[in-house]
């Protein structure tokens, strides 16, 4: 079992630089207030006790093999960012469809051109498994980041402020997604608010299950992945570009 009786580990960043290791279960809270305007990140991948030593003895992250994460992630980035807003989603639609709960899936807005979405599981992931999940929902999306996938890919933390745009990433509920303009969304990206805080705690400790329409995905080929997408993963979802505009996909699936 991945991690077991020994410490976990995240690899935090001030800026791009100066990365270190912390306990897996560190208070992401506590360090967006220990710095507050500046661009914070946290490791997609989950370190084990031998790539702490490991880290210890190099100070880098580069070349650690081996990791695993419980998270599955998307990132949307687009210049046009209602190009991300609308594969966003997108994407949230499918991940409804496939079996998730609305309260388990999380939406951010990046405080810049894209937004995020973010499962927590109750299982582990390798690098493959990770990619195979992910790209079987977002892959044929505009403005889906594929190195999101990385073995050393680092995330913005929530809260933290976004120094091209003096916005903060911030939680957003599915109707907020949906139904609010994106200068709505920034001028609520504009301040950390106790609304957003409440939104973001509301998600603390929810651990899905992968569901099977997904799980079948996690150990296949590229090949075998198309075949069982083409005849099982999302056949049967409505063909969302014929949807109104005025109608969410929610409503309209």
């Amino acid at each position: 079992v991945y991690g077991g009786l020994y410490m976990q580990y995240k690899v935090a960043s001030v800026g791009l630089s100066g990365q270190k290791m912390v306990p897996s279960n560190f208070d992401v809270i506590k360090f967006v207030e220990e710095n507050p305007d500046n661009d914070l990140y946290l490791s997609l991948y989950t370190y084990e006790e031998e790539h702490y030593e490991q880290f210890k003895k190099t100070n880098k992250v580069a070349g650690i093999v081996g990791l695993k994460t419980n998270e599955l992630f998307f990132d949307f980035d687009h210049e046009d960012v209602n190009v991300a807003k609308e594969d966003t989603l997108t994407a949230y639609s499918k991940l409804l469809l496939a079996g998730f709960d609305r309260d388990q899936v999380q939406c951010y807005f990046s405080g810049n051109k894209g937004f995020h979405l973010r499962v927590t599981l109750d299982d582990w992931l390798n690098r493959k498994e990770f990619e195979n999940i992910v790209y079987s929902v977002a892959q044929d999306l505009e403005s889906y980041d594929k190195k999101v996938t990385n073995d050393n890919r680092i995330i913005r933390i929530p809260f933290s402020k976004h120094q091209k745009t003096s916005l903060y990433k911030i939680p957003l509920t599915f109707e907020m997604l949906e139904q609010y303009s994106m200068d709505k969304i920034k001028e609520m990206a504009s301040d950390r608010t106790d609304e957003a805080l409440e939104i973001y705690n509301s998600w603390e400790d929810k651990k899905a299950k992968i569901p099977k329409l997904l799980n079948v995905l996690r150990n296949k080929s590229e090949t075998q992945q198309k075949k069982e997408r083409d005849e099982v993963s999302f056949d049967d979802r409505p063909d969302l570009s014929s949807r109104p505009k005025w109608i969410s996909p929610t409503k309209y699936v």
